[in-house]
């Protein structure tokens, strides 16, 4: 990659970032994660508009205070984070991903089958909708479990569809459990395939951390449009997204944020200056974390129904909600939490509520950290926007109203 290069990047949309207690910084797409190391933040936050990589090679490196072996190393970052989709070509020009597989995706699809609930309910869903003779496209057929259940309950042809390195997997799987003169594996993003022939059953888990940021809308909207069937049916069916205002332990909140003494601590270790981070860490943002690691924090609320989303009468990829509740005690709001319960089909669902969610639940939870805490009096309004389209993933804001009471609230 050099310096003159011409292209403008931008960061990919729906990115999410998830903060390591060492403050290395792992991006989530729609496909895998990727390791953006102690730089992410700032790299992340430099192409927020489209950039040249030598303009902001320039601009961090002098912000940075980096050497020419810190130079060297954020290159290599940039480079990888390119290659791997996080930093997009801004013109628009989209390549299916090159890279083998990673370790990370490995670890990815290993976690998803280890989750035995999550496959369960899915291999369920597939058989009480699949009828004999029917024509299914799996839209991100990953490991390929989905379209192998469609195979096996019935289906006269299966397009598997997968843009990533995971299709040739997916290929070897399917020859392995002798569907492959059933299944045809179709290697790119689906809203650019066009099928032989219209589906009667679409199949897509792809539903994230947070719930939507995988373009769920979008892509159900385009097969809907393209590759399905007038009346076809949907696994999953339905999908809710449940958010939870919370007060973040202080104690957590410091391992998820960037404070003066991680800057000073990281320049002893590393030689580097990393004060920047600290305004970066004064936005807002999401983090994941796992159901069971936030049982015991302090819930502000009930949980509030922020979207209720049926794949078959879906006419809309823009979702802008704001609904009411109430402060069960009084304290400070400095995290909305976000999860969700799929209708997966026939009688199986799946939930990734705090509480609900078994520990070896593959999914995260979604924690949007407010930039400013809100202070909540005990019977006070509270007043939740919940906003999500394609070009800004979720986006959550939080009011109060009235006057508050003087007892808790169970």
């Amino acid at each position: 990659m050099s310096h003159r290069d011409t292209i403008r990047w931008v960061r990919a949309k729906g990115l999410k970032l998830e903060l390591l207690g060492d403050g290395r910084v792992l991006a989530w797409l729609s496909w895998h994660s990727v390791d953006a190391g102690i730089w992410g933040l700032a790299i992340v936050e430099a192409f927020a508009a489209p950039a040249r990589i030598g303009d902001v090679l320039e601009s961090l490196g002098g912000r940075l205070e980096l050497d020419a072996s810190g130079q060297a190393r954020l290159e290599e970052t940039l480079r990888q984070l390119c290659r791997e989709g996080v930093l997009v070509d801004a013109s628009g020009a989209q390549a299916a991903p090159s890279w083998e597989m990673s370790f990370v995706e490995v670890g990815d699809q290993s976690a998803m089958l280890n989750d035995r609930e999550r496959t369960e309910a899915l291999l369920e869903a597939v058989t009480a909708t699949v009828r004999e003779g029917d024509v299914v496209v799996d839209i991100g057929t990953g490991n390929g479990v989905l379209a192998l259940a469609a195979a096996n309950a019935g289906a006269r042809r299966v397009y598997a569809i997968e843009a990533s390195s995971l299709a040739e997997l997916a290929e070897q799987v399917f020859v392995a459990n002798r569907v492959d003169d059933r299944v045809t594996l179709v290697r790119d993003w689906s809203t650019r395939v066009t099928l032989p022939e219209k589906a009667d059953v679409v199949v897509s888990e792809i539903i994230g951390h947070d719930p939507l940021a995988e373009n769920l809308l979008e892509v159900m909207l385009d097969a809907k449009a393209r590759l399905l069937k007038p009346g076809a049916r949907f696994v999953p069916q339905a999908l809710e997204v449940w958010a939870q205002p919370l007060e973040v332990p202080e104690s957590v909140l410091a391992s998820l944020t960037f404070s003066s003494e991680d800057v000073v601590r990281w320049q002893s270790w590393y030689d580097l200056n990393f004060a920047p981070l600290l305004e970066i860490g004064r936005k807002p943002q999401w983090i994941f974390v796992r159901p069971y690691e936030i049982v015991g924090w302090t819930r502000m609320s009930d949980e509030l129904l922020v979207a209720d989303v049926e794949l078959a009468t879906l006419t809309s990829p823009v979702i802008e909600t704001t609904v009411s509740g109430m402060a069960k005690r009084s304290g400070r709001v400095n995290g909305v939490l976000l999860y969700f319960r799929m209708a997966a089909g026939g009688d199986a669902f799946i939930s990734t509520k705090p509480g609900f969610a078994r520990s070896s639940c593959s999914w995260k939870n979604a924690l949007w950290l407010l930039p400013e805490p809100v202070q909540v009096e005990v019977g006070q309004g509270l007043e939740l926007r919940y906003r999500y389209g394609s070009s800004m993933g979720s986006e959550v804001s939080l009011s109060v109203s009235g006057v508050g009471s003087a007892d808790e609230i169970d």
